[in-house]
Parts: C-alpha cells; sequence; structure tokens
C-alpha cells in the first residue's frame, strides 16, 4: 500500500494510519496485484476523487468486479459490470 500511494511513514500517526490499512487489507486476503486492480477501478469510476488507502479499502467490495467508466455511462446502464 505504501508503494501503491507513494507513502514514507514516519511519524506515530503516520505508522498508525498505515497500520490500520494494513490490518483491514490483510483481513480481506488482499494481494498487492489485487491492491493494484481496485485502485485502478476506484480510479476508473471516480477519476476526479482523491483516491487514498482508506478510501479504497472502504469500497473494496464494491471494487470485486471491473466498473464502468462515468464517461461511458448512457441513461440506463449499470454503473457495474461483471
Amino acid at each position: 500500500m505504501c508503494k501503491e500511494f507513494g507513502l514514507k511513514p514516519v511519524t506515530k500517526a503516520d505508522n498508525a494510519r498505515v497500520g490500520k490499512v494494513v490490518r483491514d487489507l490483510t483481513a480481506k486476503a488482499a494481494t498487492p496485484a489485487e491492491i493494484a486492480t481496485r485502485i485502478a477501478r476506484y480510479r476508473k469510476r471516480w477519476p476526479d476523487m482523491a483516491c487514498t488507502p482508506e478510501a479504497v479499502v472502504k469500497h473494496w467490495d464494491e471494487f470485486a468486479v471491473d466498473v464502468v467508466a462515468p464517461e461511458d455511462i448512457d441513461d440506463g446502464t449499470e454503473l457495474y459490470s461483471g
């Protein structure tokens, strides 16, 4: 997660933040490849939203399947494919 987001935890608060995210991802049996995939899906779905480690964890389950980019959505089209 640190590599994906370029995090360099230094302070106690930094380490606590990263530790919580890592614990959550470990509980979800996340692999480095799956983390990269879900970050890409998050950014595809919400290209203008901040993609943070906490946001990826929060939306982890909804990005188990690929998504449709906002610019590809027509009225009546579902946001999620799969």
